[in-house]
Parts: structure tokens; sequence; C-alpha cells
């Protein structure tokens, strides 16, 4: 009678039980250290490795001439002795007694050879952690001693940041925070010079991830903006919304910052309007808003759909220095197009590496404008 895999993380079924070594796909694709995902039937299966689902596989011990597979023999050439369409498991139990499983069992596997092995070895089962999100900085300016900001999570799921701490290097020192339960930040440091200062988010139950502050210097060109509560306006969606008109400044290329004169972590969005010029923000609640625009020393790039690359379900595009030629005091803003004028600014993952080369990181691909200011 066929049966579904149990609960993730139970033994012997589910992604921490019984280890694919190796599966040949009906075109001959070598599928390496997967996991059942569903039985089928009594011999068919459906597995999965790295995020991918690969349906109605058959286990075997036998190679193609139908003799049994030898234990002894390394994976890389087991899978040159199986059929496509199948796939093996190794099994062995706490006496050594060893062999290639077809049936599984609440208490016991039948290998290939029609023995039944009880009391089996547990597999050794690391799983990988899910991404953490992006890491969001309020704007920050020479001589500020307080970095603040927040982070978005990868997933509709939420963020658990029980243990979740993010540390800042500057000048060989760490500065190390805890993040706060709603995602938000502040950590104290030195009066900050200007330039690019790295920085981590490490969790128990996350990936790693990585990303920039940059600290403009008294050279750059910034205009600032000073948006009062009052002129925020309820929106229908109960969120309140301001315009800075594109009357009031002459730039059509620029990277926008928001910040409260309170120090709080902004908590909401930036649009504008190519063919207006106007700048459109949106808050949970009407408050003071400084919105700076860095104008000089700009690179611009148009991003199409087709641009990105998929990785694992994400998306990510790089822009190497020999492309934005910028050394120091990068900063990039990523703004999503979301009809024919109008842009959104979007969080977006920044790995900048030694050599100032840049990979972004998107859940889902989009046409958009990127912009990166440096020196």
């Amino acid at each position: 009678m066929a049966k579904t895999v149990a609960a993730a993380g139970r033994y012997p079924y589910g992604i921490c039980g019984f280890l694919i070594q190796s599966a040949v796909l009906k075109d001959g694709t070598v599928i390496k250290d997967a996991r059942i995902q569903k039985q089928r039937n009594s011999y068919d299966y459906d597995i999965i490795a790295d995020g991918t689902i690969y349906p109605s596989l058959r286990i075997t011990g036998l190679n193609t001439q139908g003799s049994l597979l030898d234990y002894n023999e390394t994976d890389d050439v087991l899978s040159t002795k199986i059929k496509p369409g199948h796939f093996y498991v190794r099994s062995m139990n706490e006496q050594g007694d060893h062999g290639f499983a077809i049936k599984f069992f609440d208490n016991k596997v039948i290998l290939a050879d029609g023995r039944h092995l009880y009391n089996l070895v547990p597999p050794t089962c690391t799983l990988p952690k899910p991404p953490l999100g992006t890491i969001v900085f309020n704007s920050i300016n020479e001589g500020d001693t307080v970095i603040t900001g927040f982070i978005v999570p990868a997933t509709s799921a939420g963020l658990n940041t029980s243990g979740m701490t993010i540390t800042v290097l500057i000048n060989s020192v760490q500065y190390t925070s805890d993040v706060n339960p709603d995602g938000t930040f502040s950590i104290t440091v030195p009066a900050l010079q200007p330039g690019s200062y790295s920085a981590t988010v490490q969790s128990d139950y996350y990936q790693s991830t990585n990303s920039t502050v940059n600290v403009p210097g008294d050279d750059d060109n910034v205009l600032q903006f000073f948006l009062p509560a009052s002129s925020f306006v309820q929106e229908s969606d109960s969120s309140f919304s301001s315009v800075l008109p594109g009357t009031s400044h002459t730039e059509t290329d620029y990277i926008l910052q928001t910040q409260y004169s309170t120090g709080q972590v902004f908590n909401g969005t930036l649009s504008y309007n190519t063919s207006t010029n106007d700048i459109k923000v949106n808050q949970t609640s009407a408050k003071d808003v400084n919105l700076l625009m860095i104008t000089n020393n700009l690179y611009v790039k148009n991003v199409q759909v087709q641009d990105w690359i998929n990785q694992n379900g994400y998306y990510t595009l790089s822009i190497p220095q020999s492309e934005h030629n910028k050394v120091s005091n990068i900063v990039l803003q990523l703004a999503e197009q979301v009809s024919g004028t109008e842009y959104r600014i979007s969080s977006e993952s920044v790995i900048i590496d030694s050599s100032s080369n840049i990979t972004i990181s998107v859940i889902n691909a989009v046409n958009c404008k990127i912009v990166i200011s440096g020196s």
C-alpha cells in the first residue's frame, strides 16, 4: 500500500530520513544528495534536491544487467550503472550490516538481496538554513554615532529574531547589537567618517546576510527637503502620503534616502514619476520626514526582467566595478518600474566585494532602474 512520507525531521521518513546518494533522471542527468519527498507506490517516489522536486523515479538495488550493486563502489561509479529513471539508497544498521534498500518500514528496511535490516544508523542531516532577507539602513551622515535600520524578511513567514545580531566593522573594530523583535536595530558607534563599512547579520535560524553601510562625505552633493507631518494626507488604505513636486528640484536621476528627526526607523515607501519628477513618500502615520537626494557622480542602469539570473529561486544581477567605475563611498538604489512612468524604490540585498564589484539579489525579477553613487 502506498504511503506518503512523514513530517519533515522524523526518522526514517522526511528530509532528514533516508539519503539518496545518486539518482539518474530519465534524460540521464545525475542528481546527488537528494531526499525522498513522496512515495507514490511500492517502488516509485518523488525525490527532492536543492528545492527541486523530481517526480516518479524508481528505487533500485540492481545495475543495468540485473545484478546487485556493489556497496563498495563509489557513488560516482554506481551512478553510471543504474538505469535512467532510477535511484538507490544505501542503508546500514548498528551492527555494520549494509546493502541497498528497496522498501521502507517504520522499524526496518528490506534490501535488494532480500535481507531485513533493523536498528538502522540514523543519517547525518544538516538542514540548510533559509535566507534571512535584506538589511536596510536609514540615512547616515558624517559624524553620526548611531546606525539604525531594519531587516526586510525574505518571505511572508516573517522573521524569528531570537538571538539575531548585527555587526558593523569600522577600522578593524566590530560593533555589535541585538536585532529587535520587530526587525529593527540600533548600533552605537564612534563618530562616523565618510566611507563604506561592512555589516553582517547572524542568526542560528537563517543564513548570514551581508551588506554595506555607506557614509557620504561633506563634498557629496546631497539635497535636503523637509516634509512636515501636516503635509501628509490619509489614503484609502489608511496610509499617509506627501508629494514633493518635481518643480521643487531640477534632478532627473538621484538616490533618495529618508530619515526621521527622532532617529526612528522610517516605516514607509518612496516612489517617483519620471514624467512629472514628483516624489511621493508613504508612511503608516503622519510624521515629519527629512528627504535626502544624492545627485552627484551617478551611474544609471536600466534593467529588464530578462537581465536577471535565476539562482535557486532568487534572482541576481552583477555590475562589475569596470562598469560603474566607483571604488569607495558606494551607495545603490533600485527602483522597480510599476507602470510606464511610475517607479517604486525597493529593498534589495547588495554585496560589494573587495574589488567594488556589485551583486544584487531580489526575490522577483523586475524591470527597474539602478542608480549608483560613489567616488
